[in-house]
């Protein structure tokens, strides 16, 4: 017994998908707004949409961070730290104004 009867298979199918699509734009656009939490009212999400929510928001405010340059993580490696007191050590050693001169133009 069928509770209820579709013509075509397809249209509940792109129903379903453009019922989903719009839910995860507007997630988007209220992870957007990390600022306004308090306005988000959980009771109107499902689980999976407060957990897509609060990844979303998390990593919108992450991103927005390292616009700011607020959390920097980017060291220079050991190697690259090393060459440059290396190359500093030459040009202080060097008393001679056309050794460095001839050491510049060959880097």
């Amino acid at each position: 017994m069928n509770l209820c009867k579709f013509e075509a298979g397809d249209d509940l199918a792109e129903m379903l998908y453009d019922t989903a699509k719009e839910r995860v734009k507007g997630l988007k656009d209220l992870c957007n707004n990390v600022s306004n939490e308090n306005l988000v009212d959980n009771k109107k999400l499902e689980h999976m949409e407060r957990m897509l929510y609060e990844v979303g928001s998390r990593s919108h405010k992450m991103f927005a961070d390292w616009l700011q340059e607020k959390a920097v993580n980017i060291k220079s490696t050991e190697l690259v730290t090393n060459h440059r007191k290396r190359k500093r050590d030459v040009l202080d050693g060097d008393e001679g104004g056309s050794s460095q001169a001839s050491q510049r133009s060959s880097m």
